[in-house]
């Protein structure tokens, strides 16, 4: 969040589906640590690198093309010191883990996304956020609610909570809303849900037939426009 603030760049942080986002940069440390530590290996009395500080004149001298910069330890600290001060009072964003693209808008506000790579489709969320109206110790399994997963919203049954990640386990109903009504699939359809993702907490869907269960005219309409200011 801080990036451009510290180095007057702006940066995003993408994960990808092969190579882990690898770039020239690993092929440089790559580099570097082979050639080192075949010099170190082949020094026979003095020459042997041991510290930061002979890592960084061993390969100032011998590495050419590539700008080597020392920071020394009193630098670190100072540095370690502010980041400290800084995550005290972050927070984290619900459903990290099953997010793929984070682009800072604003030193309060993260462009989140599932799938890095997707214009268009995103979730704001504000690392330093008004209070809003859920709360992950408002969930429970048993409970029933309506939730955003893959650009639609969907009716499902909590099965677990997870406190740390800010998540919701939810089996879902099929189909999507909006619907006349909703089923079990034969094959359970079940994922973790971030909590920002989570509408509403619904009444329990009522049936007559044992097969297909029915909300709340209100709770669909309040869910649809949950869902047009979502994206």
């Amino acid at each position: 969040m801080h990036h451009k603030r510290d180095f007057n760049l702006n940066a995003e942080w993408h994960f990808f589906g092969t190579s882990h986002g690898k770039s020239p940069c690993d092929g440089i440390g790559g580099t570097v640590k082979r050639e080192a530590a075949r010099a170190s290996l082949q020094a026979t009395v003095d020459g042997h690198i041991l510290t930061a500080n002979d890592l960084f004149t061993w390969a100032d001298k011998n590495i050419l093309g590539i700008k080597f910069i020392f920071i020394d330890q009193e630098t670190v600290n100072a540095n370690s010191d502010v980041l400290h001060s800084r995550f005290l009072k972050s927070s984290s964003v619900p459903g990290t883990r099953d997010n793929h693209s984070f682009k800072p808008v604003n030193n309060t506000i993260l462009e989140v996304s599932r799938v890095s790579g997707t214009p268009g489709f995103h979730v704001k969320f504000e690392v330093d956020p008004v209070e809003q109206g859920l709360h992950i110790t408002d969930m429970a399994p048993g409970q029933y609610v309506t939730c955003v997963y893959d650009r639609q919203w969907w009716v499902g049954i909590i099965r677990d909570v997870s406190d740390t990640e800010q998540d919701i386990q939810v089996l879902f109903l099929h189909p999507h809303g909006p619907a006349r009504g909703y089923f079990w699939p034969k094959r359970e359809d079940v994922c973790w849900v971030p909590l920002q993702h989570i509408i509403m907490k619904i009444d329990v869907p009522v049936t007559s037939t044992g097969g297909c269960y029915v909300i709340k005219e209100n709770e669909t309409v309040d869910s649809d426009t949950f869902m047009n200011t979502f994206q």
